[in-house]
């Protein structure tokens, strides 16, 4: 498919390997999450024209390859998994969230990567890759950002009770475990129910202040600021 410019897979849970990407020389976009099998990447060499690479809840991923032949990027997104914080960007530090594990997505703790020809020693950070640091360091906090202490991660699923909290009402303001706001949206063409996004609460206040997109609702979007002038 030497025409093929993008490739996106998503909610793959049993796909444990990518094939050599020999066929797409062309490609410029890929993007994986929701991989839960997922342990490592095809190398990069063989798509010197990727201009984006997005890598979204791939848990189990625990390094990637060099990037140096990757010298069209301009969108790289790691977000945040075992790779940020078993040792490939940095120190390992097995106390990180991401790092302890998570028996709801049956993801076990984390292990410190170690040298291969010494595993006494830890690994060089980036497998000694300057182009791949490089990336890391360019695209943040794009790339592996840290969460803040005391964050809590919520899952965006839709359930029954996230969807009828929100009587189909959009942008209606919502309560989320942990004492956190949420607001009624679709999120990937799903139903409407209660999710924690910031940038969608901003978005929409940004709408309301600047008098632009859907007419707001005075009543389920007083708390993002409608009818305040």
């Amino acid at each position: 498919m030497p025409h093929l410019a993008m490739i996106h897979l998503g909610v793959h849970e049993g796909l444990e390997r990518i094939p050599p990407l020999s066929g797409v020389p062309h490609l410029q976009s890929l993007s994986l999450a929701w991989m839960f099998r997922l342990h490592q990447l095809p190398d990069f060499d063989l798509i010197p024209d990727l201009r984006r690479l997005a890598i979204s809840v791939v848990p189990f991923l625990e390094w990637i390859p060099d990037i140096s032949s990757l010298g069209k990027l301009v969108d790289f997104t790691m977000m945040p998994g075992i790779i940020c914080c078993n040792g490939f960007i940095g120190a390992c530090d097995l106390t990180d969230f991401f790092c302890l594990g998570n028996p709801f997505f049956g993801v076990p703790p984390a292990i410190c990567l170690m040298n291969d020809t010494n595993p006494t020693l830890p690994v060089t950070p980036y497998l000694g890759s300057a182009s791949t640091q490089e990336a890391f360091q360019k695209f943040a906090p794009n790339a592996c950002d840290k969460w803040a202490t005391g964050a809590v991660y919520i899952d965006n699923t839709p359930t029954k009770e996230k969807v009828e909290v929100c009587g189909g009402k959009p942008f209606r303001e919502c309560p989320l475990p942990g004492n956190v706001t949420g607001i009624c949206s679709n999120m990937r063409f799903q139903v409407l129910s209660c999710v924690y996004d910031d940038s969608r609460i901003a978005l929409r206040r940004y709408q309301i202040e600047k008098r632009i997109g859907l007419l707001c609702d005075p009543v389920e979007e007083k708390w993002l600021g409608c009818g305040e002038r």
